[in-house]
């Protein structure tokens, strides 16, 4: 889950309600006006690359979490 806390499958299940709000915020940020700064936030987390010792902090990589909506 990415910063908003809102499961993918979640948005999946109720895509039925959800699409039609979210595509007039996707057709206002269209428009000219800017893209909800919830949507630009991101939680960051530190994943092992499988390679060397978990203690050595170079055998890690970052991965963003970002909200769905925001990655569309």
């Amino acid at each position: 889950m990415g910063s908003d806390e809102l499961h993918p499958k979640l948005l999946k299940e109720t895509s039925d309600i959800l699409s039609e709000p979210l595509a007039k915020i996707f057709n206002k940020t269209f428009e000219g006006d800017s893209i909800p700064d919830k949507w630009k936030e991101a939680n960051i987390t530190a994943i092992f690359k499988n390679k060397g010792k978990r203690y050595d902090t170079t055998h890690f990589r970052p991965v963003s979490l970002t909200c769905i909506p925001g990655k569309l």
